[in-house]
């Protein structure tokens, strides 16, 4: 993506503008324990909740190319890479394959390397793309992951 298409996707991330379907997250602990694991639609949660991803989103867009973002070249042989087939699959399934989430998640676990809690979160969007010819745009979809540091509270009780 260049700087043009991250400023048109960060439009999205607003009440106004949101594209996103749904949202899939999970928690992993120092120890690379997976503590928890959620998938939502994303226009069903509270207006607090889906406004921390919207900024949550738009934080992990900013900065310049090269520098705060990266692109991930995947080698194409035979049909593509696993990781490149994984992420196509997850953009094709919406988020909607709980099985195919949660194998992303453990491969994640298993290859990042960070020495505290994080938090992964995948996001879905469908963006149409207003076209200036005769026929009716285009649609972009997309997959949108971050990875967040977290601090993990004290053992209690909750009720959700």
């Amino acid at each position: 993506m260049d700087k043009n298409e991250i400023t048109e996707v960060r439009k999205q991330f607003s009440p106004i503008n949101c594209n996103i379907t749904r949202v899939a997250s999970c928690c992993i602990t120092a120890e690379k324990e997976l503590i928890s694991q959620k998938t939502e639609a994303f226009l069903s949660l509270a207006e607090e909740k889906a406004m921390q991803y919207f900024s949550l989103f738009k934080d992990a867009l900013s900065g310049k190319v090269g520098e705060r973002l990266h692109t991930l070249n995947f080698p194409v042989v035979d049909g593509g890479s696993k990781a490149w087939r994984m992420m196509e699959d997850l953009r094709k399934s919406r988020l909607e394959d709980e099985t195919l989430t949660e194998e992303f998640f453990k491969v994640v676990k298993d290859t990042y390397h960070y020495n505290d809690n994080y938090m992964v979160i995948l996001v879905h969007g469908l963006y149409d793309i207003p076209c200036q010819t005769n026929d009716d745009g285009s649609v972009y979809e997309y997959i949108d992951c971050i990875i967040c540091p977290v601090e993990l509270s004290k053992a209690a009780l909750a009720y959700d």
